[in-house]
């Protein structure tokens, strides 16, 4: 498999630049179940890798050109160097300076007739979270912390190694309602002010905004394609308030969202401007929670969520793949309000005939 990684490594443009050949001529190589497609003389076009830390799966989807015998008439590869269900391993770069981007499986063959031209096939693959989201069932947890209940459900999935920050709770019994098991860890992570999300085979249940430390940095007319950005305040409250029964002690837990974790050198958050505006915009949260912490933890939580909601962005700039959800990159050129570091939330990487291009979603907490 791949060597696949979200890493923490730091890089400068100009070291890219050396290191990809001055980016002149974009590569890709895909294997399924371990089968180079090129060297079977497959012709590749139109590839693209979506990353991403939202409520779906990692996506990779590419057109085969020559798949089909004029001569037979029918398609040489499908079910057999091209199956359903079959890993599927992809590394983006320039020449032969390739870097691993993607595991996962093919989940989808779309085989497409045109009116001119020959027949294509169409391939779509989606990440390991792919198999968490099959079936739906009911589950209880006994005597656990939930990053304890993450590791078993990863662990049943395939996932190989964790990234999961520990939680601090232990709940005496903790159900899981009839959804999936990826939207069990979504719902999971949210309750907790956590991402979740799979890279490869490493699954990732983390803080937001612990490591804010970027991967690089871009500059709009040199290095930055394009980038837009919006600040609005409508997912914005001034505060979160949770109340939930303590069955133990017959009380009500109470709790009151804390101080926004800010992200970048700007100082004013979506409850400072809505302090201005003479009004209260609290928001309410009946939840269950085991104790006053875990109030506390389920308060802050729902906070970080609307506060990352202030600023959102997308940017593009050349093909670059150690661009991926999950790490921040941090934008210059943009004036000092906006010249600051933003979470990527998604990243889409394509090569096709107009070259490697790489776009990007970002978020922020503060203007």
């Amino acid at each position: 498999m791949s060597n696949i990684k979200l890493g923490t490594e730091q890089f400068k443009f100009e070291a890219l630049e050396k290191k990809y050949r001055d980016f002149i001529a974009p590569a890709f190589k895909i294997q399924v179940d371990g089968l180079d497609l090129g060297r079977e003389g497959m012709a590749i076009t139109d590839i693209s890798v979506e990353t991403t830390t939202s409520d779906k799966s990692d996506v990779v989807q590419f057109t085969i050109n020559n798949a089909y015998d004029l001569v037979k008439r029918d398609f040489e590869w499908i079910n057999k160097n091209v199956k359903l269900g079959s890993t599927l391993e992809i590394q983006l770069g320039y020449t032969d300076q390739l870097t691993p981007v993607f595991f996962g499986y093919i989940t989808a063959i779309n085989v497409k007739f045109p009116r001119e031209g020959t027949p294509q096939l169409q391939i779509t693959g989606m990440d390991l979270s792919f198999k968490m989201m099959r079936g739906r069932g009911v589950r209880n947890y006994v005597e656990m912390k939930i990053s304890d209940i993450v590791k078993q459900v990863g662990k049943e999935y395939g996932a190989v190694s964790f990234v999961v920050d520990e939680t601090k709770v232990k709940y005496p019994s903790f159900h899981k309602r009839p959804d999936n098991d990826y939207q069990f860890l979504q719902e999971l992570a949210r309750m907790l002010g956590y991402d979740f999300f799979i890279v490869g085979k490493t699954l990732y249940f983390r803080e937001k905004n612990k490591n804010k430390t970027p991967l690089m940095t871009l500059s709009w007319g040199k290095t930055l394609i394009s980038f837009n950005v919006e600040m609005n305040l409508s997912e914005q409250v001034s505060q979160v308030n949770v109340r939930s029964w303590d069955a133990k002690t017959g009380e009500v837990n109470t709790a009151k969202s804390g101080t926004i974790s800010k992200l970048g050198s700007n100082t004013i958050t979506g409850p400072d401007v809505l302090s201005t505006m003479g009004s209260t915009f609290e928001e309410n949260l009946y939840v269950n929670a085991v104790d006053k912490q875990d109030a506390q933890i389920k308060a802050d939580a729902a906070m970080t969520e609307r506060a990352m909601k202030l600023v959102t962005g997308d940017g593009e700039c050349i093909g670059l793949p150690e661009i991926r959800a999950g790490r921040y990159i941090s934008l210059d050129g943009l004036g000092s309000r906006l010249n600051q570091p933003y979470y990527i939330v998604s990243a889409t990487h394509t090569i096709n005939e107009d070259g490697f291009i790489t776009q990007f979603q970002v978020e922020g907490n503060a203007v």
